[in-house]
């Protein structure tokens, strides 16, 4: 009965507001085929510290003194203002059935230029400070992290939490504000006793990957060997 309820009144919205298409706005899709198809999608992996080309997407050896990460999967440009959109519908205007879109996306590059990242690992979203998930009401790399993980029939572990509130990281343009702003900003959950060898980190946008740095040295102090950022944009 409460899945009837649900359904019905999703069919109720869909009909008072039906769903438009982010780029075009023609209506029956948040993203139309014609739309998808100009999506600005990267070419390949490189190294988010440096920016050189990495066919694997590691973290370049005379980087990983910056960088807690052991490399970094992306599927879009940021710069394109189509992703930029799509990011900003989930986040601020709360159309959480985007996270289907995005998470396709991401899943269709973790297959093409990170397979081994789809199996045996552990997918653990980048956590929200409690008083911002309760003025957002989700966190959306926490949906990314479920949708991409019922995907590939890996776990889902909310392995870390944010022991307080930062400032929003768009708000910071110097990279090291943003590394200070973000500095011992995570700890670990009552769910990290135990973590596999690879851990895949789930966000949204990645710019110099502080936060993603940040949230990976407190996995590596649970253990986790490799902790791979995934994000829908960087």
């Amino acid at each position: 009965m409460l899945a009837f309820g649900r359904n019905l009144y999703s069919a109720g919205l869909s009909l008072l507001f039906p769903r438009q298409c982010v780029g075009c706005g023609t209506e029956g899709a948040y993203l139309c085929s014609a739309c998808a198809a100009r999506l600005v999608k990267l070419p390949g992996l490189t190294c988010l510290a440096c920016g050189r080309r990495r066919p694997d997407g590691r973290t370049c050896g005379a980087c990983r003194k910056k960088l807690n990460l052991t490399g970094l999967v992306a599927s879009l440009s940021y710069g394109d203002p189509l992703a930029r959109e799509l990011i900003h519908e989930l986040k601020y205007q709360r159309v959480r059935e985007i996270t289907t879109i995005l998470a396709h996306l991401v899943a269709g590059t973790l297959r093409e230029f990170a397979p081994h990242l789809t199996r045996d690992a552990v997918f653990v979203p980048v956590p929200l400070h409690p008083s911002r998930l309760h003025e957002r009401g989700f966190n959306q790399a926490e949906l990314l992290a479920a949708s991409l993980a019922a995907t590939f029939n890996l776990p889902l572990v909310p392995a870390i939490i944010r022991t307080r509130r930062t400032k929003p990281q768009v708000e910071l343009s110097n990279p090291d504000l943003r590394r200070a702003n973000v500095a011992g900003a995570f700890a670990l959950s009552g769910n990290a006793r135990i973590l596999p060898r690879v851990i895949v980190l789930v966000d949204d946008v990645a710019t110099t990957g502080a936060t993603l740095s940040a949230c990976a040295r407190a996995l590596r102090s649970a253990g986790a060997r490799e902790v791979w950022g995934v994000v829908v944009a960087r």
